[in-house]
């Protein structure tokens, strides 16, 4: 590739590069992903734009980081375990899903917006976060083959007693789907889940199989993918002003997905994708 000539922005540094310092440019930034455009323009004393458009012509882009859980060894070896025991799991249709989840209007997360240079205090491109206003709700849903389970208010903290009679909120929904008490129950491991009055109690009154989930691993289990969606829908709605009014939309957002049957046929269908990327990547965070 010929060498471009030299040229020099306001600031006095270089705003056209060579294929020499493109590749120091794609360098930092891959040794150092958590550099900004701005910082890597600096240090290499090139402009701003050339820097962009280095990194971009390279297939590197800014984006905001996604926050997983953190895992270590052990963690790492628990999935790869789980994994490996049920690659070959033939009744994934029979297997019920059930998690809680936590919605709260202030924590709207980052914005981008596209503004012109200068506008960055407008309103208009600002996200505004009001927490003097804050409505939360936690609620607890079930994920079947069949659609979605009831959406159920957690009221209060729950505790290991609540947790029992939530599910025997969902007995009736549960017989009217496996009338045989032939399914297969995931949990995680929140420790309410796992308490002696809650293994008691689904001892003695819900007849379907209980299945193992390894901790810290929310994208192995497909109805994490229903919250993230809900929450996304959420923003569309206007601002609620009682917890009471931030269910009734949730519960709206939930109907809503319950009728997408494709939605929840291609999750199913994405379970054993889910094993076996996490094998190949042994046991390491998956893109789900």
């Amino acid at each position: 590739m010929a060498l471009l000539s030299t040229h020099y922005d306001r600031c006095g540094r270089k705003s056209e590069t060579d294929e020499e310092e493109e590749f120091k440019i794609v360098l930092m930034a891959i040794e150092d992903p958590s550099l900004s455009f701005r910082d890597i323009s600096d240090e290499l004393e090139i402009s701003y734009s050339i820097t962009r458009r280095s990194l971009r012509k390279n297939g590197l882009f800014s984006r905001i980081a996604a926050k997983k859980t953190k895992l270590n060894a052990e963690r790492k070896a628990n999935r790869i375990r789980y994994c490996q025991s049920m690659l070959d799991f033939p009744s994934w249709n029979r297997t019920v899903f059930v998690d809680e989840s936590h919605f709260c209007t202030s924590k709207l997360g980052p914005k981008r917006v596209i503004r012109p240079r200068g506008t960055r205090f407008q309103d208009e491109f600002v996200n505004f976060v009001d927490f003097s206003g804050r409505v939360t709700c936690s609620v607890f849903g079930m994920l079947t083959s069949h659609g979605l389970g009831p959406l159920i208010l957690i009221d209060g903290r729950m505790n290991a007693l609540q947790y029992c009679d939530i599910l025997e909120s969902c007995l009736s929904h549960l017989r009217l789907r496996f009338p045989h008490d032939d399914y297969f129950f995931v949990q995680d491991n929140c420790p309410i889940h796992t308490a002696r009055v809650t293994t008691e109690w689904t001892h003695l009154n819900m007849g379907g199989e209980f299945l193992d989930h390894p901790p810290y691993s929310p994208e192995l289990n497909p109805i994490e993918n229903i919250w993230g969606l809900m929450k996304q829908e959420l923003r569309y709605f206007p601002k609620p002003n009682s917890r009471e009014e931030l269910f009734e939309q949730l519960k709206l957002i939930w109907s809503q997905i319950s009728m997408d049957f494709l939605l929840i046929e291609n999750l199913y269908s994405s379970i054993v994708n889910r094993l076996q990327l996490c094998l190949r990547n042994n046991g390491s965070q998956i893109p789900y």
